[in-house]
């Protein structure tokens, strides 16, 4: 159990998806765990059947605490003290420690603690040979956020790590009969061979944390509860591309943190809900943020036309940037202030974005800004 806890302690999280409009009964206290730092996140963001959002996955906090999130609730746990915290609303101080609990006619058994007559935290599971199964949190039926799972005729650890609803979720271990490692890292689903592309169309609006590459394909994520994007828990991404004319209410987008990234591709009339009058939007922000990897940064024609903001600060590789049409009005950014803040890569260095060689904005974008800043946050002695 060391090598998982200590890989899952080992690893960081940086801001999420706060800003969007997530109606879940315990959405606050998801964003917040959300925004901590030095947290690992396995998450998804899934779609439901009310028009609303909802975080689904495991978070692994430093403090060896996981919280586990569904559509109807939040499970935290401690693997180092092997307690239950919180499940959604029930008392956990009703718990029993030290039970011993018959499952079934054939001699399955449960050891560990009870509650209603039915597993309800730490415990060992026991096969119909007394043999021992799997050793973690349980609930009911279904093993949760954290365990190890046995080969029961050699006594052997299969897998450990974290666990949603029954599956490998998260950080784990999974090991062959002679204990050798077979695969270790972030599991998703189940599969450890996760698919790193996804592609948001109109009948699937899902992603991950996971993902490496996020194609959202024209007209897409356009009803109202795309409110904003936040992209900072994606911390694999290295790659996103949007269609034409995209998340027409999202009023806030912010890349934060992404070490990965490397190429934001963005579309035409994207972020732009009145196609007919030009009108600013005093809450609209963009904002990209130490993503130190980006090379290329490409808006297109009349997207974010009535944003108020655009930051883009502490991007040292980047080498292009696009905002709109050189050849037709493109109105991008039309209210917006402009801000491009960097610093040197060394004291050896004054140079701030080394790299940079085109940066091309289009007519009519800025069109009526009022504050343009070019700042370097650190001056080398000469």
């Amino acid at each position: 159990m060391e090598r998982a806890i200590q890989s899952i302690q080992g690893g960081s999280f940086s801001a999420a998806l706060a800003m969007l409009h997530v109606p879940v009964k315990y959405n606050q206290m998801v964003a917040e765990t959300l925004h901590k730092q030095d947290c690992l996140a396995c998450v998804v963001l899934n779609d439901s059947d009310d028009d609303s959002f909802f975080y689904e996955g495991i978070i692994a906090k430093p403090c060896s605490e996981l919280v586990m999130l569904s559509k109807d609730g939040v499970t935290i746990a401690n693997t180092e003290t092997h307690e239950l915290l919180r499940v959604d609303d029930e008392d956990v101080n009703g718990i029993e420690h030290a039970q011993v609990l018959d499952l079934s006619d054939d001699g399955e058994r449960w050891e560990g603690d009870v509650k209603d007559g039915k597993p309800f935290g730490w415990g060992v599971l026991y096969d119909s040979e007394g043999e021992k199964k799997y050793e973690g949190f349980r609930m009911g039926e279904m093993n949760v956020c954290y365990g190890k799972s046995y080969y029961s005729d050699i006594q052997k650890v299969e897998y450990e790590g974290m666990i949603y609803r029954g599956k490998r979720w998260g950080r784990g271990v999974q090991y062959d009969r002679n204990g050798r490692v077979i695969r270790e890292g972030e599991w998703f689903c189940g599969a450890y061979d996760r698919k790193v592309k996804v592609q948001i169309t109109e009948e699937h609006q899902s992603f991950h944390s996971l993902v490496t590459e996020l194609v959202v394909s024209k007209g897409c994520c356009n009803e109202e509860r795309w409110k904003a994007l936040d992209l900072s828990f994606v911390t694999n991404l290295e790659r996103l591309e949007v269609g034409d004319e995209c998340f027409a209410h999202v009023e806030d987008i912010r890349m934060v943190g992404l070490k990965h990234l490397q190429k934001v591709k963005i579309g035409e009339k994207c972020a732009c809900s009145d196609k007919t009058r030009r009108k600013v939007n005093p809450n609209s922000r963009f904002i990209v943020n130490d993503c130190a990897a980006l090379t290329e940064l490409d808006i297109g024609a009349r997207s974010f036309s009535d944003y108020v903001v655009c930051s883009i600060q502490n991007v040292p590789s980047l080498e292009t940037i696009r905002i709109g049409s050189v050849e037709d009005r493109s109105y991008s950014f039309m209210f917006s202030s402009l801000e491009l803040k960097s610093g040197a890569l060394s004291v050896e260095s004054c140079v701030d974005l080394p790299k940079l060689a085109t940066v091309e904005i289009g007519k009519f974008a800025f069109y009526q800004c009022v504050s343009v800043l070019f700042e370097s946050c650190f001056l080398c002695d000469v």
